[in-house]
């Protein structure tokens, strides 16, 4: 009876760190390198994020906990997309343009889904819930491999390190 890596756990800590990936920092001139200032973004969007206590397991998620899931999500929907913002005026070295592009996309295309979340959990719609909250997974894992190519192991939504998540 070994606990499975990602149970029940594993989508929604995948969707509030892949929400948290989008970061959130400070404009303060930090010292250190992009990575650095990357990864403080990620860093302190995980911890707001994580502050905000999520209902229950949305893979699993019954109507009732809809509207507790729509409050979740308008709480941290925002955090998300200011994280986003904060990540995008960062100025990746010319050597991780391309890694630092593909993680913005990741967190946009899941900040969506989020949205989607949201508002199938705000109008009762239990199955588009379920399903918002799989894409966001799915969206949210599409930019670790950028992450962890790019050193930022904050914005990845395994934390680094992606116990064999799937391709394509």
């Amino acid at each position: 009876g070994q606990m499975p890596r990602s149970g029940t756990m594993g989508l929604l800590a995948t969707a509030a760190l892949a929400l948290a990936a989008a970061g959130c920092g400070t404009s303060s001139s930090g010292t250190g390198s992009f990575a650095n200032q990357a990864n403080n973004v990620c860093q302190s969007i995980n911890v707001e994020i994580s502050a905000v206590t999520p209902p229950g397991d949305p893979t699993t998620a019954t109507a009732s906990q809809l509207p507790a899931w729509a409050q979740y999500f308008q709480k941290t929907i925002p955090l998300a997309q200011k994280g986003n913002s904060e990540l995008q005026a960062l100025t990746p070295p010319a050597s991780e343009q391309g890694n630092f592009s593909k993680l913005v996309e990741s967190n946009l295309a899941q900040t969506v889904d989020a949205q989607a979340a949201e508002r199938a959990a705000s109008s009762g719609n239990l199955s588009a819930f379920v399903q918002a909250t799989q894409k966001m997974g799915t969206d949210g894992s599409a930019g670790d491999p950028a992450a962890t190519a790019a050193g930022l192991t904050q914005c990845s939504s395994s934390g680094g390190g992606n116990s064999g998540g799937t391709s394509g």
